[in-house]
C-alpha cells in the first residue's frame, strides 16, 4: 500500500513541479541563446543600434528573471510539498485521506518519499541549468579546474578523516539526505502540532511550533556536541583541525538528526491517530 500511495504522491506533485522544472530548463536554453548572441560583438555591431540595444537590454532583464526563477523553483518546491501535506491531512481533504484503510505512518512516509524525490529532481535541474548557462568556451577550463580542485580537496580530506575517498563521498551524500529528511519531517510535525492544538489559529500555531522545535533541536544539538567535546576532546571537537575529530563530529551529527527524524515521525504519527482537528 505504501508503494501505491508513494506513486500517487509523486505523480500528483509532478502535475505542478514537473512543468516548473521543464520551464526552468527552457529558460536556461533561452539564456544560453542570449549569452551566445550578445557575445557576437561583430554581429551586433553590424545590426542597427536600436536592435543591438534591445538585445542587450533583453539579455540583462532575462538574467535577473533567471536568477529569481531559480530561487522560485527551489523555494516553491519545498513550499508546495509542505502545503500539500497540510491540505491533504488538515483541511477538508483530510476527512477522505484519514478514512483510507492505511495507517497514518504510511501517509506520512508517502509524503516524505515524494518530497525527497522531487527535491532531488528540482535541485538536479537547477544545478544542470546553471551549469548549462555558465559553461561556455571561455569558462570550460575554469569548470575543469574547479572540479579538479574539488576532487583534490576530497582526496586530501579522506585520509585525514581515516576513511576512503568512496566512503567520504557516500558520507556526504547520506548526511545531505538525512538533513533533507529531518527538515521535511520537522515541517510535518510543526503542522501536525499546530493543527492538533491550534483550533482557528492552527496556521499561526504551526509557525510558532516550527520556531520552537528549531530552537529546542538547536539547543539539544549544541548541548550534546559541547558535552561530548568536553568529555572526549580528542574525538569530538568542532574547532579542531583534526580530520579524525571532524569525522567523529559528523557521525554524532548524523546520529542526532536520525534521532530527531524518529521523534518527528513518532510525534506526527501519534497526532494524526489521536488528535486530528479538522474544524
Amino acid at each position: 500500500m505504501l508503494g501505491k500511495l508513494t506513486k500517487h504522491e509523486i505523480i500528483a506533485s509532478g502535475r505542478l513541479l514537473l512543468p516548473m522544472n521543464i520551464a526552468l530548463i527552457f529558460a536556461s536554453l533561452v539564456g544560453k541563446f542570449l549569452i551566445w548572441i550578445t557575445s557576437k560583438k561583430a554581429f551586433l555591431d553590424s545590426t542597427p543600434i536600436a536592435f543591438a540595444k534591445i538585445v542587450r537590454g533583453i539579455s540583462s532583464l532575462f538574467t535577473i528573471f533567471y536568477i529569481l526563477f531559480i530561487f522560485a523553483v527551489l523555494i516553491a518546491t519545498v513550499l508546495f510539498l509542505v502545503i500539500r501535506f497540510y491540505k491533504n491531512h488538515y483541511t477538508d481533504e483530510g476527512y477522505l485521506m484519514l478514512t483510507l484503510p492505511v495507517k497514518p505512518i504510511s501517509l506520512i512516509l508517502s509524503k516524505l518519499i515524494s518530497a525527497i524525490v522531487w527535491s532531488i529532481i528540482s535541485f538536479s535541474v537547477v544545478f544542470c541549468s546553471i551549469a548549462l548557462i555558465l559553461r561556455t568556451d571561455e569558462t570550460k577550463e575554469s569548470f575543469k579546474t574547479l572540479y579538479a580542485e574539488f576532487l583534490k580537496t576530497l582526496h586530501r580530506m579522506a585520509p585525514e578523516m581515516n576513511v576512503s575517498f568512496g566512503v567520504l563521498v557516500a558520507e556526504i551524500i547520506v548526511f545531505a539526505m538525512i538533513l533533507v529528511i529531518t527538515k521535511y519531517l520537522m515541517y510535518f510535525t510543526s503542522i501536525s502540532v499546530g493543527h492538533s492544538y491550534g483550533g482557528k489559529n492552527a496556521i499561526i500555531n504551526s509557525i510558532v511550533a516550527l520556531i520552537v522545535i528549531q530552537i529546542i533541536t538547536q539547543i539539544i544539538s549544541s548541548g550534546v556536541i559541547f558535552g561530548l567535546s568536553r568529555a572526549l576532546p580528542n574525538h569530538i571537537n568542532t574547532f579542531s583541525g583534526s580530520g579524525h575529530a571532524l569525522q567523529s563530529t559528523v557521525i554524532v551529527s548524523m546520529i542526532l538528526n536520525l534521532l530527531f527524524c524518529t521523534a518527528y515521525l513518532l510525534i506526527t504519527n501519534n497526532l494524526m491517530k489521536t488528535k486530528v482537528n479538522l474544524d
